[in-house]
C-alpha cells in the first residue's frame, strides 16, 4: 500500500459504532449518508440501489423447519412405541426426505425466500472501476455488508444447536428406519432401543428449543466487528485501486444491505447485474467477501457434512498461499451447514469466492460485546495487503 494512503479504517469503525438495523433511520439515513460521503472522498460517485427484504428467511423459515422436525420425531417415537412398523417406516422416510429437501433448499434456493412475507426496503451502495483497457478478462468484487442485528441467543450457541440438533434428529430417523425394518422382518429389536430413542429425544429438545426461541432484534450490537471491519477493508481497497487500476479487470466495491436478513442485498445485486443485467459472468467473476475481520485472519475452507468439501476452486489456495509468503498466519474453518455470508450467494450462482471471516470472534457478534474495542488495525491491514497480492496472482494466472 502506498504511503500516501490516507483512509483510516479504524476511524470508520469508530464512526459507525451504533446499531444499524435494516429499515431503521440509523441504517437507512445515518449510515447511508456516511458511506456516500466516504465513497465521494475517495474519488468515486457511488450508486445506491434499492434492496427488498423480509424477516421470513431469518425469523420464520428456520422455526418452520425446526417445528416440522420436532413434531415428526414425536410422531415417530409414538409409532415406534406402538410397534406400528410399516406406518413408522413410511412416515420417517417421508420426514427425512422433507427435512433434507428443506435444508437443501435453504442452501441452494435461498434466493426464493428473500422476499417472502412482508417486504421492506433497504439499500446497496457500490462503485465500479472499469478495466483500463477494452475487453476486461474478469470482474473482481470486494464485498461487505452495512447492517447489524442482535439475537436473543448468541451466535455460537445458535450454531452449535443447529448442527447438533440436526445430527441427533438424523440419527433418530435412521434408528427408526432400522427398527421398523427389523420388525417387518420379524426380528424385533430389544425394548431398550425405545429407551435410547427417548433419551435422544430428551437430549435433542434443548437444541431445538434454542432454535425456536432465537429471534433477530435490533439490540445493542454496535456492528464494529460485524461488519464495520468489512466495510473498512472494502473502502481501503477502493482507495488503493483508485490510484493503481487493474488494466484487464473490472473492479467492483459493494457494500450490501440486509445481509442479516438472508443475504438479501447480495441476492438483489446478483439479480440486477448478472441474472438480468448480464454484466457479470460467473465463470470469470471473483468475489472477496469480508465479514468479522479481527484478531487475525481466517477463511471458510470447507463446507458441508460429514467432513466437508473444499469451499472453492482457486481463491482459497491463492489467498492462503500469499498470506504464507508474507508471513501472515491464516486460519481455515469448516462450515458444516447454513449459507451465512454474502459470499455464499455468489458461490451458489457459480462465481469463485473467498469468505475472509474469523470464526473465533463469533462469541462477540450480534450482542453488546461487538464494539470497536475488539477490532484491530493489524488484521485490517493484513487483509488488505493479502488481497492486493492475491489480485496480482489472479492476473498472472489468467495470463
Amino acid at each position: 500500500m502506498s504511503s500516501k494512503d490516507s483512509f483510516d479504517m479504524m476511524q470508520l469503525i469508530r464512526d459507525l459504532a451504533y446499531p444499524r438495523f435494516s429499515g431503521t433511520p440509523n441504517d437507512e439515513v445515518r449510515c447511508k449518508e456516511y458511506l456516500v460521503d466516504k465513497f465521494k472522498s475517495l474519488g468515486s460517485e457511488p450508486v445506491i440501489e434499492p434492496v427488498p427484504f423480509s424477516t421470513f428467511p431469518t425469523n420464520v423459515l428456520i422455526k418452520l423447519v425446526v417445528g416440522v422436525i420436532f413434531v415428526g420425531l414425536l410422531v415417530g417415537l409414538v409409532l415406534e412405541w406402538l410397534d406400528l412398523a410399516w406406518a413408522n417406516l413410511l412416515f420417517i422416510v417421508a420426514l427425512l426426505a422433507t427435512v433434507v429437501f428443506a435444508v437443501g433448499s435453504q442452501q441452494s434456493k435461498i434466493d426464493s425466500f428473500a422476499t417472502m412475507g412482508k417486504v421492506k426496503m433497504t439499500f446497496n451502495i457500490l462503485a465500479k472501476l472499469p478495466a483500463a483497457r477494452e475487453g476486461a478478462k474478469r470482474d473482481i468484487l470486494f464485498v461487505a455488508h452495512h447492517d447489524t442485528k442482535s439475537q436473543t441467543v448468541v451466535t455460537l450457541v445458535r450454531t452449535v444447536s443447529y448442527v447438533l440438533g440436526l445430527l441427533i434428529s438424523l440419527a433418530m430417523g435412521f434408528i427408526f428406519i432400522i427398527s421398523s425394518i427389523l420388525k417387518i422382518a420379524m426380528v424385533p429389536p430389544s425394548d431398550g432401543l425405545k429407551v435410547v430413542l427417548v433419551v435422544l429425544m430428551c437430549c435433542n429438545l434443548p437444541f431445538l428449543c434454542v432454535l425456536m426461541v432465537n429471534t433477530t432484534i435490533e439490540g445493542k450490537s454496535l456492528g464494529s466487528l460485524d461488519n464495520a471491519t468489512g466495510m473498512a477493508i472494502v473502502l481501503k481497497l477502493l482507495e488503493h485501486y483508485s490510484k493503481e487500476a487493474i488494466s484487464d479487470a473490472n473492479m467492483w466495491f459493494l457494500i450490501t444491505g440486509a445481509e442479516e436478513w438472508g443475504m438479501s442485498g447480495a441476492i438483489e445485486f446478483w439479480r440486477k447485474h448478472a441474472t438480468e443485467g448480464r454484466e457479470l459472468d460467473p465463470a470469470r467473476t471473483f468475489v472477496f467477501n469480508y465479514d468479522m475481520v479481527a484478531q487475525g485472519l481466517s477463511h471458510i475452507a470447507k463446507f458441508g457434512l460429514p467432513k466437508g468439501k473444499p469451499y472453492n476452486k482457486v481463491l482459497n489456495g491463492l489467498f492462503t498461499g500469499v498470506a504464507k509468503d508474507m508471513g501472515i498466519p491464516m486460519g481455515g474453518l469448516w462450515l458444516p451447514m447454513l449459507g451465512t455470508t454474502d459470499g455464499w450467494i455468489f458461490r451458489v450462482h457459480g462465481a469463485e469466492i473467498i469468505d475472509v471471516i474469523n470464526e473465533r470472534t463469533a462469541k462477540y457478534t450480534h450482542s453488546g460485546k461487538d464494539t470497536p474495542a475488539i477490532c484491530d488495525e493489524k488484521s485490517l491491514q493484513d487483509a488488505v495487503r493479502v488481497t492486493v497480492e492475491t489480485v496480482k496472482k489472479l492476473g498472472s494466472k489468467a495470463e
